[in-house]
C-alpha cells in the first residue's frame, strides 16, 4: 500500500509507524551516513548529547533573540538548556541522530543521521551509553516507529523522538528535559535514576537504512501554501508560550 493511499487526518491516535509498517504500507526512510556495523551495546561508556539548532522560523520571528533561552541562562549564571523552540537531536561520537518528514502533505516523520558538525549546534551532555554506532542507529529506528505517523509542531516532533532514543540508549540515571510536549515540568522519561542496569534493547526490525546526505529540517512545507501558513502559525504559538514560561519561572531546570 502506498503512503498516498493513506488519510492520516482519519488515523485513531494511537496508531504509530510500525502499526502502518506491519499493515504493509509503504513509509519514507531517511537518509544515514552510519557504515554499518555489527551492532554492540556493551562497548566502553561514552558521553551523550541532546544538540539543538535554530530553525528558518525562529531567525524570522526572533531574529538575534532566536535563542532566548540561553540569554535568560547566562544571565542566571546557569548552563543553557535544550531551547524547546528549536530543531533537535541527539549526538554520540561523530554522528547526528534526528527526525525530519517527508514533503508530501502527509508530513510523515522519519529518522536519519548527518556527520556532526560542531558549529551547527549548541549542545548538552545528558547521560551516557555502552551502544556502538550503529546500535544507535537501530535504537533511532525503533524510536521512530514507536511514534505516530503525521508531524505535529507541539507532541509529534524531533523533540519526541530524541527523548525515546535516549530512554533506548542511555545507561541509567540521565538527565531529564524540558520538552513542548510538558511545558509545565520535566520530561517524564521511563528511565529509572536509580537503576544500576540498563536492559539491551532488541530491534524489533533489522533496518538497514539507505546512504545517502541530511536534507535540511524544514519549518514548512513547500507547494502548500495553506498547510504552510497554518504550521507556522503552530509554532509562532509555541514561541509565545515558551516565551510566556519563562518570563514567569526564569530559573530553568533542566
Amino acid at each position: 500500500m502506498e503512503l498516498k493511499d493513506i488519510l492520516f487526518d482519519l488515523l485513531p491516535e494511537k496508531v504509530t509507524r510500525e502499526d502502518l509498517a506491519i499493515a504493509g504500507v509503504l513509509l519514507p526512510k531517511g537518509a544515514n551516513v552510519v557504515p554499518y556495523e555489527t551492532p554492540r551495546r556493551d562497548d566502553e561508556p561514552r558521553k551523550v548529547y541532546v544538540a539543538c539548532a535554530p530553525m528558518d522560523i525562529n531567525q524570522r520571528l526572533l531574529g538575534d533573540n532566536a535563542d532566548f533561552i540561553a540569554t535568560f541562562a547566562e544571565r542566571l549564571g546557569l548552563e543553557a538548556p535544550p531551547n524547546p523552540t528549536f530543531h533537535w537531536a541527539v549526538i554520540v561520537g561523530d554522528y547526528v541522530h534526528e527526525l525530519d518528514y517527508d514533503d508530501t502533505r502527509h508530513r510523515c516523520i522519519l529518522y536519519q543521521t548527518q556527520k556532526y558538525v560542531p558549529k551547527e549546534w549548541r549542545i548538552n551532555e545528558v547521560g551516557t551509553t555502552r551502544f556502538s554506532d550503529y546500535a544507535i542507529v537501530e535504537a533511532g529506528q525503533q524510536g521512530i516507529d514507536m511514534m505516530r505517523p503525521k508531524y505535529n509542531v507541539w507532541d509529534n516532533n524531533c523533540q519526541k523522538l530524541v527523548i525515546n532514543i535516549l530512554d533506548l540508549i542511555c545507561e541509567g540515571g540521565r538527565q531529564k528535559l524540558w520538552t513542548t510536549f510538558a511545558w509545565d515540568a520535566i520530561e517524564s522519561a521511563e528511565t529509572d535514576s536509580d537503576s544500576e542496569e540498563h536492559p539491551p534493547v532488541e530491534p524489533k526490525v533489522s533496518y538497514v537504512p539507505p546512504a545517502g546526505h541530511r536534507r535540511q529540517v524544514r519549518p514548512q512545507l513547500e507547494g502548500d501554501e495553506e498547510e504552510q501558513r497554518a504550521q507556522e502559525e503552530e509554532h509562532a504559538k509555541m514561541l509565545l508560550r515558551a516565551l510566556g514560561i519563562m518570563l514567569e519561572t526564569p530559573r530553568i531546570t533542566a
